[in-house]
Protein backbone atom coordinates (compact mmCIF):
# COMPACT_ATOMS: atom_id res chain seq x y z
CA UNK A 1 0.00 0.00 0.00
CA UNK A 2 2.89 2.30 0.86
CA UNK A 3 4.95 1.52 -2.61
CA UNK A 4 1.38 2.15 -4.39
CA UNK A 5 0.86 5.30 -2.63
CA UNK A 6 4.31 6.72 -3.87
CA UNK A 7 4.84 5.25 -6.74
CA UNK A 8 3.38 7.37 -9.16
CA UNK A 9 5.13 10.15 -7.52
CA UNK A 10 8.32 7.98 -8.14
CA UNK A 11 7.80 7.94 -11.40
CA UNK A 12 6.85 11.69 -11.92
CA UNK A 13 10.04 12.92 -10.35
CA UNK A 14 12.12 9.93 -12.60
CA UNK A 15 10.50 11.68 -15.54
CA UNK A 16 11.24 15.04 -14.40
CA UNK A 17 15.32 13.64 -13.84
CA UNK A 18 14.84 12.00 -17.62
CA UNK A 19 13.26 15.18 -18.69
CA UNK A 20 16.45 17.35 -16.45
CA UNK A 21 19.30 14.98 -17.97
CA UNK A 22 18.36 15.01 -21.40
CA UNK A 23 18.01 19.10 -21.01
CA UNK A 24 21.80 18.39 -19.82
CA UNK A 25 22.82 15.92 -22.54
CA UNK A 26 21.61 18.25 -25.41
CA UNK A 27 23.54 21.33 -23.61
CA UNK A 28 26.44 19.45 -22.73
CA UNK A 29 26.55 18.52 -26.75
CA UNK A 30 26.05 22.29 -27.59
CA UNK A 31 28.90 23.45 -25.79
CA UNK A 32 31.24 19.89 -26.33
CA UNK A 33 32.90 20.98 -29.40
CA UNK A 34 33.60 24.50 -28.07
CA UNK A 35 34.93 23.32 -24.96
CA UNK A 36 37.34 21.01 -26.60
CA UNK A 37 38.76 23.15 -29.29
CA UNK A 38 39.47 25.92 -26.17
CA UNK A 39 40.83 22.75 -24.46
CA UNK A 40 42.92 22.55 -27.25
CA UNK A 41 43.98 25.97 -27.63
CA UNK A 42 45.03 26.08 -23.89
CA UNK A 43 46.96 22.46 -23.78
CA UNK A 44 48.90 24.01 -27.25
CA UNK A 45 49.87 27.40 -24.84
CA UNK A 46 50.96 25.46 -21.90
CA UNK A 47 53.20 23.12 -24.50
CA UNK A 48 54.11 26.13 -25.79
CA UNK A 49 55.60 27.91 -22.35
CA UNK A 50 56.79 24.83 -20.96
CA UNK A 51 58.75 23.09 -24.00
CA UNK A 52 61.57 25.22 -23.43
CA UNK A 53 62.04 25.36 -20.44
CA UNK A 54 61.91 21.02 -20.39
CA UNK A 55 64.08 20.53 -23.23
CA UNK A 56 66.41 22.75 -21.65
CA UNK A 57 65.90 20.41 -18.10
CA UNK A 58 66.39 17.27 -20.16
CA UNK A 59 69.59 18.68 -21.66
CA UNK A 60 70.63 18.90 -18.23
CA UNK A 61 69.38 15.72 -17.31
CA UNK A 62 71.03 14.09 -20.26
CA UNK A 63 74.55 15.72 -19.43
CA UNK A 64 74.43 14.97 -15.58
CA UNK A 65 73.98 10.91 -16.95
CA UNK A 66 76.47 11.61 -19.49
CA UNK A 67 78.73 12.86 -17.05
CA UNK A 68 78.01 10.46 -14.26
CA UNK A 69 78.02 7.30 -16.64
CA UNK A 70 81.08 8.50 -18.62
CA UNK A 71 84.01 7.45 -15.84
CA UNK A 72 82.86 4.46 -15.14
CA UNK A 73 82.69 3.59 -18.93
CA UNK A 74 86.35 5.09 -19.66
CA UNK A 75 87.54 2.78 -16.96
CA UNK A 76 85.80 0.07 -18.35
CA UNK A 77 87.33 0.93 -21.45
CA UNK A 78 90.61 1.24 -20.25
CA UNK A 79 90.17 -2.38 -18.52
CA UNK A 80 89.27 -3.65 -21.59
CA UNK A 81 92.32 -2.40 -23.86
CA UNK A 82 94.60 -3.81 -21.33
CA UNK A 83 93.34 -7.08 -21.28
CA UNK A 84 93.38 -6.72 -25.09
CA UNK A 85 96.90 -5.62 -24.57
CA UNK A 86 97.66 -8.42 -22.27
CA UNK A 87 96.20 -10.31 -24.79
CA UNK A 88 98.24 -9.36 -27.35
CA UNK A 89 101.27 -9.76 -25.51
CA UNK A 90 101.04 -13.12 -24.80
CA UNK A 91 100.31 -14.25 -28.05
CA UNK A 92 103.58 -12.12 -29.36
CA UNK A 93 105.75 -13.89 -26.33
CA UNK A 94 104.51 -17.31 -27.33
CA UNK A 95 105.40 -16.30 -31.42
CA UNK A 96 108.61 -15.00 -30.53
CA UNK A 97 109.44 -18.35 -28.22
CA UNK A 98 108.46 -20.69 -31.23
CA UNK A 99 110.60 -18.30 -33.38
CA UNK A 100 113.66 -18.89 -31.14
CA UNK A 101 113.08 -21.96 -30.98
CA UNK A 102 112.96 -22.74 -34.68
CA UNK A 103 116.00 -20.35 -35.49
CA UNK A 104 118.11 -22.07 -32.95
CA UNK A 105 117.10 -25.53 -34.67
CA UNK A 106 118.06 -23.94 -38.08
CA UNK A 107 121.38 -22.19 -36.45
CA UNK A 108 122.43 -25.75 -35.14
CA UNK A 109 121.63 -27.20 -37.97
CA UNK A 110 123.17 -24.62 -40.28
CA UNK A 111 126.59 -25.06 -38.25
CA UNK A 112 126.51 -28.67 -37.86
CA UNK A 113 126.13 -28.57 -41.99
CA UNK A 114 128.71 -26.19 -41.80
CA UNK A 115 131.30 -28.52 -40.00
CA UNK A 116 130.84 -31.87 -42.29
CA UNK A 117 131.20 -29.17 -45.13
CA UNK A 118 134.54 -30.43 -47.00
CA UNK A 119 134.70 -29.01 -50.35
CA UNK A 120 133.33 -26.12 -52.04
CA UNK A 121 130.26 -27.35 -53.23
CA UNK A 122 129.32 -27.67 -49.68
CA UNK A 123 130.75 -24.24 -48.99
CA UNK A 124 128.11 -23.34 -51.37
CA UNK A 125 125.28 -25.27 -50.00
CA UNK A 126 126.13 -23.42 -46.75
CA UNK A 127 125.80 -20.20 -48.46
CA UNK A 128 122.44 -21.33 -49.93
CA UNK A 129 121.32 -22.12 -47.01
CA UNK A 130 121.89 -18.44 -45.32
CA UNK A 131 120.02 -17.08 -47.83
CA UNK A 132 117.52 -18.87 -47.41
CA UNK A 133 117.59 -17.96 -43.63
CA UNK A 134 117.79 -14.40 -44.58
CA UNK A 135 114.75 -14.64 -46.64
CA UNK A 136 112.41 -16.32 -44.25
CA UNK A 137 113.81 -13.72 -41.44
CA UNK A 138 112.40 -11.07 -44.06
CA UNK A 139 109.11 -12.78 -44.71
CA UNK A 140 108.91 -13.25 -40.66
CA UNK A 141 109.39 -9.61 -40.47
CA UNK A 142 106.79 -8.84 -43.21
CA UNK A 143 104.44 -11.42 -41.29
CA UNK A 144 104.77 -9.62 -37.63
CA UNK A 145 103.99 -6.25 -39.46
CA UNK A 146 101.28 -7.66 -41.18
CA UNK A 147 99.79 -9.01 -37.57
CA UNK A 148 100.37 -5.73 -35.83
CA UNK A 149 98.50 -3.71 -38.54
CA UNK A 150 95.65 -6.01 -38.20
CA UNK A 151 95.99 -5.67 -34.43
CA UNK A 152 95.52 -2.27 -35.11
CA UNK A 153 93.12 -2.22 -37.81
CA UNK A 154 90.89 -4.68 -34.92
CA UNK A 155 91.41 -2.19 -31.92
CA UNK A 156 89.91 0.73 -34.11
CA UNK A 157 87.11 -0.89 -35.05
CA UNK A 158 86.85 -2.50 -31.40
CA UNK A 159 86.84 1.46 -30.26
CA UNK A 160 84.43 2.24 -33.75
CA UNK A 161 81.83 -0.07 -31.85
CA UNK A 162 81.96 1.11 -28.16
CA UNK A 163 81.48 4.22 -29.29
CA UNK A 164 78.25 3.31 -31.80
CA UNK A 165 77.11 1.60 -28.50
CA UNK A 166 77.20 4.77 -26.36
CA UNK A 167 75.41 6.74 -29.04
CA UNK A 168 73.07 4.27 -28.87
CA UNK A 169 72.38 4.19 -25.51
CA UNK A 170 72.50 7.96 -25.72
CA UNK A 171 69.52 7.97 -28.23
CA UNK A 172 67.46 5.38 -26.65
CA UNK A 173 67.60 7.34 -23.10
CA UNK A 174 66.53 10.53 -25.09
CA UNK A 175 63.71 8.51 -26.39
CA UNK A 176 62.65 7.19 -22.71
CA UNK A 177 63.16 11.27 -21.40
CA UNK A 178 61.02 12.21 -24.65
CA UNK A 179 58.47 9.33 -23.49
CA UNK A 180 58.64 10.70 -19.99
CA UNK A 181 57.80 14.05 -20.84
CA UNK A 182 54.83 12.51 -22.94
CA UNK A 183 53.72 10.69 -20.13
CA UNK A 184 53.60 13.96 -18.11
CA UNK A 185 51.88 16.28 -20.36
CA UNK A 186 49.00 13.03 -20.84
CA UNK A 187 48.65 13.72 -17.35
CA UNK A 188 48.67 17.31 -17.24
CA UNK A 189 45.43 16.93 -19.43
CA UNK A 190 43.86 13.92 -17.61
CA UNK A 191 43.68 16.68 -14.53
CA UNK A 192 42.63 19.38 -16.63
CA UNK A 193 39.67 17.00 -17.81
CA UNK A 194 38.78 16.27 -14.25
CA UNK A 195 39.27 19.84 -13.19
CA UNK A 196 36.24 20.96 -16.27
CA UNK A 197 34.07 17.86 -14.88
CA UNK A 198 30.88 19.09 -13.49
CA UNK A 199 28.43 16.37 -13.41
CA UNK A 200 28.58 12.61 -12.73
CA UNK A 201 28.45 11.27 -16.04
CA UNK A 202 31.85 14.02 -17.09
CA UNK A 203 33.33 12.42 -14.01
CA UNK A 204 32.84 8.63 -15.64
CA UNK A 205 33.66 10.00 -19.12
CA UNK A 206 37.05 10.79 -17.41
CA UNK A 207 37.40 7.68 -15.42
CA UNK A 208 37.09 6.10 -18.54
CA UNK A 209 39.71 8.58 -20.21
CA UNK A 210 42.09 8.05 -17.63
CA UNK A 211 42.00 4.08 -17.59
CA UNK A 212 42.28 4.61 -21.77
CA UNK A 213 45.58 6.77 -20.70
CA UNK A 214 46.67 3.86 -18.24
CA UNK A 215 46.42 1.80 -20.97
CA UNK A 216 48.40 3.68 -23.50
CA UNK A 217 51.18 4.08 -20.48
CA UNK A 218 51.23 0.78 -20.11
CA UNK A 219 51.87 0.33 -23.45
CA UNK A 220 54.26 2.52 -23.85
CA UNK A 221 55.96 1.06 -20.49
CA UNK A 222 56.10 -2.55 -22.64
CA UNK A 223 57.27 -1.05 -25.33
CA UNK A 224 60.22 1.09 -23.53
CA UNK A 225 60.86 -2.36 -21.88
CA UNK A 226 61.10 -4.18 -25.07
CA UNK A 227 62.93 -1.33 -26.85
CA UNK A 228 65.63 -1.97 -23.69
CA UNK A 229 65.51 -5.40 -24.21
CA UNK A 230 66.43 -5.00 -27.95
CA UNK A 231 69.44 -2.78 -26.86
CA UNK A 232 70.68 -5.13 -24.29
CA UNK A 233 70.60 -7.89 -27.48
CA UNK A 234 72.32 -5.50 -29.85
CA UNK A 235 74.91 -4.99 -27.57
CA UNK A 236 75.05 -8.66 -26.65
CA UNK A 237 75.15 -9.74 -30.47
CA UNK A 238 78.08 -6.56 -30.97
CA UNK A 239 80.26 -8.43 -28.57
CA UNK A 240 79.51 -12.11 -29.86
CA UNK A 241 80.62 -10.54 -33.37
CA UNK A 242 83.65 -8.81 -31.79
CA UNK A 243 84.66 -12.30 -29.93
CA UNK A 244 84.40 -14.10 -33.17
CA UNK A 245 86.27 -11.41 -34.81
CA UNK A 246 89.58 -12.11 -32.16
CA UNK A 247 88.86 -15.53 -32.91
CA UNK A 248 89.11 -15.82 -36.50
CA UNK A 249 92.42 -13.16 -36.24
CA UNK A 250 94.02 -15.42 -33.66
CA UNK A 251 93.18 -18.68 -36.25
CA UNK A 252 94.21 -16.93 -39.27
CA UNK A 253 97.49 -16.24 -36.95
CA UNK A 254 97.93 -19.57 -36.00
CA UNK A 255 97.34 -20.85 -39.56
CA UNK A 256 99.86 -18.65 -41.22
CA UNK A 257 102.21 -20.02 -38.17
CA UNK A 258 101.68 -23.75 -38.97
CA UNK A 259 102.04 -23.08 -42.40
CA UNK A 260 105.33 -20.76 -42.07
CA UNK A 261 106.80 -24.18 -39.83
CA UNK A 262 105.52 -26.53 -42.83
CA UNK A 263 107.63 -24.60 -45.30
CA UNK A 264 110.42 -24.37 -43.15
CA UNK A 265 110.60 -28.14 -42.61
CA UNK A 266 110.25 -28.64 -46.10
CA UNK A 267 113.22 -26.43 -47.26
CA UNK A 268 115.07 -28.61 -44.67
CA UNK A 269 114.03 -31.64 -46.27
CA UNK A 270 114.86 -30.70 -49.00
CA UNK A 271 118.56 -29.10 -48.27
CA UNK A 272 119.10 -32.72 -46.67
CA UNK A 273 117.98 -34.30 -49.87
CA UNK A 274 120.70 -32.50 -51.69
CA UNK A 275 123.21 -33.06 -48.95
CA UNK A 276 122.66 -36.99 -49.13
CA UNK A 277 122.43 -36.81 -53.61
CA UNK A 278 126.12 -34.83 -53.24
CA UNK A 279 127.36 -37.62 -50.61
CA UNK A 280 126.09 -40.55 -53.30
CA UNK A 281 127.90 -38.71 -56.27
CA UNK A 282 131.01 -38.44 -54.20
CA UNK A 283 130.83 -42.04 -53.25
CA UNK A 284 130.12 -42.77 -56.82
CA UNK A 285 133.15 -41.01 -58.18
CA UNK A 286 135.37 -42.31 -55.78
CA UNK A 287 134.18 -46.26 -56.77
CA UNK A 288 134.99 -44.95 -60.39
CA UNK A 289 138.16 -43.68 -59.32
CA UNK A 290 139.14 -47.19 -57.87
CA UNK A 291 138.32 -49.35 -60.23
CA UNK A 292 139.99 -47.25 -62.85
CA UNK A 293 143.19 -47.54 -60.56
CA UNK A 294 142.26 -51.44 -60.32
CA UNK A 295 142.02 -51.40 -64.18
CA UNK A 296 145.46 -50.11 -64.37
CA UNK A 297 147.35 -52.10 -61.87
CA UNK A 298 145.74 -55.25 -63.78
CA UNK A 299 147.22 -54.02 -67.09
CA UNK A 300 150.49 -53.49 -65.80
CA UNK A 301 151.03 -56.78 -64.34
CA UNK A 302 149.41 -58.54 -67.42
CA UNK A 303 152.27 -56.39 -69.07
CA UNK A 304 154.91 -57.46 -66.64
CA UNK A 305 153.58 -61.18 -67.33
CA UNK A 306 153.95 -61.27 -71.07
CA UNK A 307 157.85 -59.44 -70.24
CA UNK A 308 158.62 -62.53 -68.26
CA UNK A 309 157.32 -65.11 -70.63
CA UNK A 310 159.41 -63.16 -73.42
CA UNK A 311 162.39 -62.98 -71.47
CA UNK A 312 161.76 -66.96 -70.43
CA UNK A 313 161.31 -67.68 -74.21
CA UNK A 314 164.59 -65.85 -75.00
CA UNK A 315 166.74 -67.63 -72.12
CA UNK A 316 165.21 -71.06 -73.37
CA UNK A 317 166.12 -70.73 -76.79
CA UNK A 318 169.56 -69.72 -76.12
CA UNK A 319 169.77 -72.44 -73.91
CA UNK A 320 168.99 -74.68 -76.88
CA UNK A 321 171.12 -73.14 -79.42
CA UNK A 322 174.01 -73.08 -77.01
CA UNK A 323 176.73 -75.50 -78.09
CA UNK A 324 176.91 -78.45 -76.05
CA UNK A 325 180.58 -80.13 -74.74
CA UNK A 326 182.07 -82.94 -75.89
CA UNK A 327 181.25 -86.30 -73.88
CA UNK A 328 183.57 -87.84 -72.40
CA UNK A 329 182.34 -90.68 -70.26
CA UNK A 330 178.82 -91.69 -68.75
CA UNK A 331 178.42 -88.96 -66.28
CA UNK A 332 178.90 -86.55 -69.35
CA UNK A 333 176.07 -88.66 -71.32
CA UNK A 334 173.84 -88.65 -68.43
CA UNK A 335 174.26 -84.76 -67.84
CA UNK A 336 173.66 -84.31 -71.86
CA UNK A 337 170.83 -86.38 -71.57
CA UNK A 338 169.41 -84.71 -68.64
CA UNK A 339 170.34 -80.82 -70.00
CA UNK A 340 168.45 -82.24 -73.46
CA UNK A 341 165.12 -83.14 -71.20
CA UNK A 342 165.19 -79.77 -69.14
CA UNK A 343 165.57 -78.20 -72.64
CA UNK A 344 162.02 -80.21 -73.68
CA UNK A 345 160.64 -79.38 -70.67
CA UNK A 346 161.21 -75.78 -70.84
CA UNK A 347 159.88 -75.68 -74.73
CA UNK A 348 156.86 -77.67 -73.20
CA UNK A 349 156.57 -75.49 -71.18
CA UNK A 350 156.65 -72.19 -73.03
CA UNK A 351 154.68 -73.43 -75.58
CA UNK A 352 151.04 -74.28 -72.55
CA UNK A 353 152.25 -71.13 -70.74
CA UNK A 354 148.90 -68.82 -70.29
CA UNK A 355 148.40 -66.29 -72.69
CA UNK A 356 145.93 -64.29 -71.45
CA UNK A 357 145.97 -62.25 -68.53
CA UNK A 358 143.94 -63.44 -65.55
CA UNK A 359 139.78 -61.84 -65.55
CA UNK A 360 139.61 -58.66 -64.12
CA UNK A 361 137.27 -58.99 -61.21
CA UNK A 362 134.18 -56.04 -60.91
CA UNK A 363 134.89 -53.40 -58.41
CA UNK A 364 132.58 -54.48 -55.62
CA UNK A 365 130.21 -51.68 -54.74
CA UNK A 366 130.79 -49.62 -51.41
CA UNK A 367 129.85 -51.03 -48.29
CA UNK A 368 129.87 -49.53 -44.92
CA UNK A 369 132.85 -49.83 -42.51
CA UNK A 370 133.08 -52.52 -40.63
CA UNK A 371 135.63 -52.34 -37.54
CA UNK A 372 137.78 -55.44 -37.82
CA UNK A 373 140.82 -56.55 -35.82
CA UNK A 374 144.30 -55.34 -37.04
CA UNK A 375 146.08 -57.82 -38.33
CA UNK A 376 149.93 -57.86 -38.22
CA UNK A 377 151.62 -58.21 -41.55
CA UNK A 378 154.95 -60.50 -41.02
CA UNK A 379 156.04 -60.08 -44.51
CA UNK A 380 154.62 -60.42 -48.25
CA UNK A 381 152.64 -63.40 -48.98
CA UNK A 382 154.08 -65.91 -52.10
CA UNK A 383 152.69 -64.55 -54.59
CA UNK A 384 154.56 -66.72 -57.65
CA UNK A 385 152.23 -68.95 -60.06
CA UNK A 386 153.66 -72.52 -60.06
CA UNK A 387 154.17 -72.56 -64.00
CA UNK A 388 156.68 -69.63 -62.98
CA UNK A 389 158.22 -71.59 -60.35
CA UNK A 390 158.75 -74.51 -62.13
CA UNK A 391 160.29 -72.36 -65.15
CA UNK A 392 162.65 -70.72 -61.91
CA UNK A 393 163.57 -74.30 -61.14
CA UNK A 394 164.48 -75.97 -64.55
CA UNK A 395 166.83 -72.69 -64.97
CA UNK A 396 168.43 -73.46 -62.18
CA UNK A 397 169.33 -76.77 -63.07
CA UNK A 398 170.68 -76.14 -65.98
CA UNK A 399 172.76 -73.40 -64.30
CA UNK A 400 174.29 -76.10 -62.05
CA UNK A 401 174.69 -78.47 -65.09
CA UNK A 402 177.11 -76.02 -66.86
CA UNK A 403 174.28 -74.27 -68.95
CA UNK A 404 174.55 -71.27 -67.08
CA UNK A 405 175.40 -67.41 -68.27
CA UNK A 406 178.56 -68.26 -68.94
CA UNK A 407 178.14 -70.06 -72.07
CA UNK A 408 176.63 -67.85 -74.40
CA UNK A 409 176.61 -63.81 -74.92
CA UNK A 410 175.02 -62.08 -71.57
CA UNK A 411 171.59 -61.51 -71.66
CA UNK A 412 169.78 -60.39 -69.08
CA UNK A 413 168.17 -63.00 -66.58
CA UNK A 414 164.76 -63.47 -66.18
CA UNK A 415 162.95 -61.65 -64.26
CA UNK A 416 161.04 -63.38 -61.21
CA UNK A 417 157.04 -63.65 -61.42
CA UNK A 418 155.35 -60.40 -60.79
CA UNK A 419 154.06 -59.63 -57.09
CA UNK A 420 151.54 -57.56 -56.22
CA UNK A 421 152.67 -54.48 -54.34
CA UNK A 422 152.59 -55.07 -50.78
CA UNK A 423 149.89 -52.83 -49.19
CA UNK A 424 150.52 -50.95 -45.27
CA UNK A 425 148.32 -52.46 -42.55
CA UNK A 426 144.87 -50.27 -42.70
CA UNK A 427 145.66 -49.01 -46.18
CA UNK A 428 142.49 -50.35 -46.93
CA UNK A 429 141.10 -49.14 -44.05
CA UNK A 430 141.87 -45.73 -44.41
CA UNK A 431 140.81 -45.71 -48.00
CA UNK A 432 137.33 -47.05 -47.08
CA UNK A 433 136.99 -44.31 -44.39
CA UNK A 434 137.04 -41.80 -46.72
CA UNK A 435 134.63 -43.08 -49.14
CA UNK A 436 131.67 -41.38 -48.01
CA UNK A 437 133.79 -38.79 -46.26
CA UNK A 438 132.30 -39.86 -42.67
CA UNK A 439 134.52 -40.44 -39.72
Amino acid sequence: AERAAVEAQAWADHADWLEARAALEAERAAVEAAAWAEHAEWLTAQRAAVEDAAWAEHAQWVAAERAAAEEPAWSDHEAWLAERAAEAAARKAELRAAREQAERELAEEAARRARKAADAKTQREAERIARLEAERSEREATDRMAAEAAEAIAAAEAERVAAEQVEAERVAAEQVEAQRVAAEQAAAEQAEAERMATEQAEAERVATEQAEAERVAAEQAAAEQAAAEQAAAEQAEAERVAAEQAEAERVAAEQAEAERVAAEQAEAEQAAAEQAATEQAEAERIAAEQADAEQTEAERLTAEYADAERLAAEQAARLAAAPLPEPAGPQDEDSAALAASAANLLTELTLTAPTQAPLEVAPAAPVEEEVKPEVVDDGPAPMVARDQADTAMLLRELSSLGFGMDDGPSTPSAPSAPSAPRQAPGADKKKRKGLFGRG
